[in-house]
C-alpha cells in the first residue's frame, strides 16, 4: 500500500521460512503480488480478528462493505488476545489502534469504503494514498 509491493516476493520468503504453518489471509493478501500463494487456507495463525476477513475475500463484490463494516465493528475486542491491544493504558509510545488489513483488503479488492471511511480503526488515508499510487505510478514512494 505504500509503493513497494515489489519487495513483497523476498518477504514472502522470509514468512515461509520462519512460518511452517501459513495463514490464510495473509496468503491471499501476497497473492495479489507473489505468484502460487495458497488462497484456499481457511485457518488464520492468530485466530481473532483474522479468521473473519477469509469470508470476505469469498464475498460477491456487493456485500464485501458491510463484511468489511461488521468486521471493523468487532475488530477492537476482537484483539484483545493481539499485544497491542490496550496499549495506550501502558505504552507511552502508543500511535493509535489501526486494521491495517482492513485497508489492505479494501485496496486489493477495490471496495467502495464509502460506508465505513469513517470507521474508527479504518486508516481510510491510507487505502486513498495507495489508490492515488497505483493511478499515479509515477508518484511512487523512494
Amino acid at each position: 500500500m505504500l509503493g513497494f509491493g515489489d519487495l513483497l516476493p523476498a518477504l514472502a520468503r522470509i514468512i515461509e521460512y520462519k512460518n511452517p504453518r501459513m495463514d490464510g489471509m495473509l496468503e491471499r493478501l501476497l497473492s495479489y503480488y507473489v505468484p502460487n500463494r495458497d488462497t484456499s487456507l481457511n485457518e488464520c495463525a492468530r485466530h481473532l480478528p483474522y479468521f473473519k476477513t477469509l469470508k470476505i475475500f469469498n464475498a460477491s463484490p456487493e456485500m464485501r462493505p458491510e463484511l468489511i463494516a461488521e468486521y471493523l465493528e468487532d475488530w477492537y475486542l476482537a484483539s484483545r488476545r493481539e499485544p497491542y491491544y490496550d496499549s495506550h493504558t501502558r505504552d507511552t509510545s502508543f500511535n493509535g489502534y489501526w486494521s491495517w488489513e482492513a485497508a489492505a483488503i479494501t485496496f486489493l479488492l477495490d471496495i467502495d469504503d464509502s460506508s465505513y471511511r469513517t470507521a474508527e480503526f479504518y486508516p481510510a488515508d491510507l487505502v486513498d494514498f495507495a489508490r492515488r499510487m497505483k493511478e499515479e505510478p509515477s508518484s511512487q514512494c523512494v
